[in-house]
């Protein structure tokens, strides 16, 4: 179906953007702290589309 592609690039696009807001106002330090969390991130949103696109089907 075309509705998994489509939530996966909403989702992934909505993640770099706070990301990348996040990364700008942060310091040295928490700039360090968040890049560990933010794979982890990722990973959950991965794992929360594929779950609804499960469900979809």
């Amino acid at each position: 179906m075309v509705i998994k592609p489509l939530m996966s690039g909403i989702s992934m696009g909505i993640t770099a953007g706070t990301l990348a807001f996040t990364i700008a106002r942060s310091t040295a330090k928490q700039k360090k702290k968040l890049k560990t969390k933010a794979g982890k991130a990722l990973q959950a949103v991965g794992d929360f589309v594929d779950g609804i696109s499960d469900m979809l089907k």
